[in-house]
């Protein structure tokens, strides 16, 4: 039946190794901005066994699968990895939305199959005592697959220690190393933490350093003053762990990255700041800047964190090996606008940006009805809050209005984000020896099916 089309995936069920389920295509995106176009992909018990140029299907391969098992798309990718995502309902309480599994359940329609839990720490409104009951919830279900689910793959803190708040609660900014220590200890899936790097060079970066010790990602960010030196402190102490100990260098190891850049950090012409750092591919060969490493940048795609001209730049000014998109999600896109939930005492209403233009017009970004037009603000002052954007959303908005391939696209939500979690050897891509987490499209690039771990977590079929 696949004779027809290309791109041939052979999904072999773990229950019956025997059993085969094909999925055909017209395009499989492979690594690093390369597409394989005809070829196929092997599964079996939910890893990638083998990526090959095609072959006509195997006689006998062929005839072990029935009709009803055959899947076709025109375009195959790795699912989407998302990084920043604060949850996207389940209850009114936004704190307490990582209590439930509501998100990974529905993350999968949108494509996200691996997803960190972004959480906040907030010192007022109970926030201590609701914050670990939710890190307590999430580290049971980190690592695990659970079948229908989007995978959580470990805890991404916002915080506590930033210098800006911008829509974040108030937290515990100044905390010793001490405590800080202990805090670490209570949340062994930490994958990244955001800090902010003025806060940091008041104590000589002990609590950066003490991240990068236990593997976890520093993303520096929340932070719009902080001064060159500043930052290049908090480059230094990472430059350290680039030795791998045996004579080599572990480039991730020593590289940092920056959370959501161009919000609540600044770019100057001079006195240059956080954005600044983010925004080259590579440092001058000045002796300030020697042996250290620019940091691995995440942008919110939804096209109203940043502009789209801005996106549009920082995709130029870094190459897309060096960006990560994320959603910064905090709404469901499903929510109808004005909807309000509870932010630790604060009211956060889902609207516009501002007002729809009537002068728009139906080809451009800004007349679409789609939810990455709208955002989460706070009701008191319209501060951003976070996004209802999906990864799904995103990836649209990269292809159709931004001019990035599709091939390029999936570099940034797929194979940067598990790279900068450490997890790119399991996740992230279509490779011999990865997790099965595939996406299958339409020749619009509508999603039809999420594929995690083997499994179908998604199909459009049932909605």
């Amino acid at each position: 039946p696949c004779s027809r089309v290309p791109i041939c995936l052979y999904l072999m069920s773990e229950k019956a190794a025997n059993h085969a389920t094909v999925i055909c295509g017209q395009k499989v995106v492979l690594p690093d901005g390369v597409s394989l176009s005809p070829g196929y992909i092997v599964i079996q018990n939910g890893i990638i066994k083998d990526v090959s140029p095609h072959d006509p299907i195997p006689t006998m391969l062929q005839q072990s699968v029935p009709h009803d098992d055959v899947l076709e798309a025109d375009v195959v990718t790795p699912g989407f990895i998302d990084i920043h995502n604060h949850g996207i309902g389940g209850c009114t309480n936004v704190m307490e939305y990582w209590l439930h599994d509501y998100t990974t359940q529905i993350l999968p329609r949108y494509g996200t199959t691996s997803v960190l839990a972004s959480l906040t720490f907030p010192i007022e409104h109970e926030g201590e005592s609701i914050t670990q009951k939710i890190i307590e919830h999430v580290e049971k279900r980190a690592g695990q697959v659970i079948p229908g689910n989007a995978y959580l793959a470990g805890i991404h803190a916002e915080g506590p220690i930033v210098t800006d708040l911008g829509g974040l609660p108030p937290s515990d900014v100044d905390m010793t190393l001490e405590s800080f220590e202990r805090f670490l200890d209570r949340m062994p899936s930490l994958k990244v933490m955001t800090i902010g790097p003025a806060k940091e060079a008041k104590i000589a970066y002990a609590r950066l350093d003490a991240l990068l010790k236990r593997g976890v990602k520093p993303a520096i960010g929340h932070d719009r003053n902080c001064s060159e030196a500043e930052v290049l402190g908090a480059l230094r102490v990472a430059a350290k762990y680039r030795d791998d100990g045996h004579g080599g260098t572990n480039e991730d190891a020593g590289q940092l990255h920056m959370t959501h850049i161009l919000n609540v950090c600044s770019f100057k012409q001079r006195d240059v700041s956080l954005g600044n750092f983010g925004m080259v591919p590579s440092f001058p060969t000045m002796p300030e800047y020697e042996g250290l490493q620019v940091p691995t940048v995440e942008v919110i795609g939804d096209l109203t964190h940043i502009h789209p001209l801005a996106l549009r730049t920082v995709i130029q000014s870094r190459g897309v090996s060096g960006v990560v998109m994320v959603t910064d999600a905090i709404l469901s896109p499903d929510l109808p606008t004005g909807t309000e939930v509870n932010y630790c005492g604060r009211h956060i209403v889902l609207d516009y940006s501002r007002p729809p233009s009537s002068e728009a017009t139906a080809s451009s970004p800004s007349s679409s009805s789609s939810s990455s037009r709208r955002v989460a603000v706070l009701a008191s002052d319209r501060t951003i809050a976070g996004s209802c954007a999906t990864m799904l959303d995103i990836f649209h908005n990269l292809v159709r209005h931004i001019g990035i391939t599709v091939e390029d696209a999936v570099v940034m939500l797929c194979q940067n984000p598990a790279r900068v979690i450490g997890l790119h050897d399991a996740l992230g891509a279509i490779r011999k020896g990865a997790r099965a987490d595939v996406l299958l499209f339409d020749a619009h690039l509508h999603l039809q099916t999420a594929i995690i771990a083997g499994d179908v977590a998604y199909s459009s079929k049932e909605g």
